[in-house]
């Protein structure tokens, strides 16, 4: 092999993260779309809604609001839902031919065996992914977004507030929705992957005997990632830590042979580049005396920021963002070598002073979203890259 098979699954799922993106914005337009009417509707209802008198009469109101906006965003979820389980169908295939392609070029495995169709459809349909299923994700998400939407119209009419006033706060907190959509994408579409991964692994497992657990190195790693990062497990332990562990999981499942073979590379952060923007983002809006902060971006806006951090470090440093590490670097020995800032910014002070002065490893702590569209056709062109180089 020119690239061993580590290199290719961390390469692909870097830009498999690019991929879960797009399926957000996609998902996120669509949640949107029913945005206008959302607006109608309450803005008639609230202009002719009267005294909010404490009577029947003003809970009858509130219940046919609750009704209506319930009907009208859960026509949207489910809108969202069926084009990423769609969307879904088209990359578990690819996924299954990925696998069989890292077996088959990868690790030199004459007969492999690939999921079936109806498992690849059982996994979109019924796949739990960090606890629930995709449907129960959506239904989640439509019962925060119709409860916040109500709130905040119960309290404004109770108030006095004005019509204007009410809709202002109301598209406020739909900004929360699409930032929880957002993480769905990336939850679902990670969980995916993985998933029909490890059950291809899983059929070849007279041969692929361990998986290795890989997070990504930059500063927007979870703790839970560091942990698990690196750790080894048979390919048919039940008890085998998969991603997605958490929302917006990003870590992957690497296939191997023995217990020790993977060599290789895998690309590292040359700088927290989400928390370079946020520094950058804030210090500006104080130099203009703006009260405007980075929380208060939207998810995609954050995004967009960070690949502006990206590029700028690239063209002022003349160096690549991400490096090449070697494979068998994990999250830990990754964290020790980085700057004070870097470590402040990934664990916070408390945690910081515990690592700095009280000896505690990082990995002890466990209580690169671009901004870019990137579709599946993209995804199988990165794959294909990959492996025209081992028979090159």
């Amino acid at each position: 092999m020119s690239e061993p098979v580590f290199d290719f699954t961390v390469k692909h799922q870097v830009f498999l993260q690019r991929l879960a993106e797009s399926h957000g914005i996609e998902t996120i337009k669509i949640i949107e779309s029913s945005e206008a009417e959302l607006n109608r509707y309450l803005t008639s209802r609230l202009t002719a809604f009267g005294p909010a008198e404490a009577n029947r009469a003003t809970v009858k109101k509130f219940d046919r609001m609750r009704n209506r906006v319930f009907r009208v965003r859960g026509e949207a979820m489910k809108a969202a839902s069926k084009h990423l389980k769609e969307e879904g169908v088209l990359l578990a295939q690819n996924e299954s031919k990925f696998a069989t392609r890292i077996m088959r070029d990868g690790l030199d495995l004459e007969a492999v065996k690939a999921v079936s169709i109806k498992h690849i459809d059982n996994v979109i349909n019924f796949g739990v992914f960090n606890g629930q299923a995709l449907d129960e994700m959506y239904n989640t998400l439509q019962a925060a977004d119709v409860n916040r939407i109500m709130q905040t119209v119960r309290f404004g009419v109770t108030q006095g507030n004005t019509t204007p006033s009410i809709m202002r706060s109301v598209r406020d907190g739909l900004n929360l929705t699409s930032q929880n959509a957002m993480s769905i994408a990336r939850t679902f579409t990670n969980g995916v992957s993985n998933e029909i991964l490890l059950d291809s692994y899983k059929l070849n497992s007279d041969v692929v005997k361990y998986q290795r657990y890989s997070a990504t190195l930059d500063g927007a790693t979870t703790f839970i990632c560091i942990s698990l990062d690196g750790q080894v497990s048979k390919i048919d332990d039940p008890a085998a830590p998969i991603p997605p562990q958490h929302h917006n999981c990003r870590s992957t499942i690497v296939p191997m042979l023995t217990k020790d073979d993977s060599i290789g590379t895998r690309p590292a952060a040359n700088s927290d580049f989400e928390k370079d923007a946020e520094r950058a983002y804030n210090a500006r809006n104080i130099e203009l005396g703006r009260e405007r902060r980075w929380d208060d971006l939207a998810a995609s806006t954050r995004d967009r920021k960070r690949l502006d951090q990206i590029n700028s470090f690239e063209a002022r440093t003349g160096k690549t963002p991400f490096r090449n590490v070697q494979s068998r670097t994990t999250y830990k020995t990754f964290f020790e070598r980085q700057s004070a800032q870097f470590q402040k910014d990934v664990l916070g002070p408390t945690r910081y002073k515990l690592f700095r002065d009280g000896g505690l490893e990082i990995d002890k702590f466990v209580d690169f979203g671009s901004g870019r569209r990137f579709n599946l056709t993209q995804l199988r062109n990165q794959d294909i890259k990959m492996f025209d180089k081992i028979v090159a």
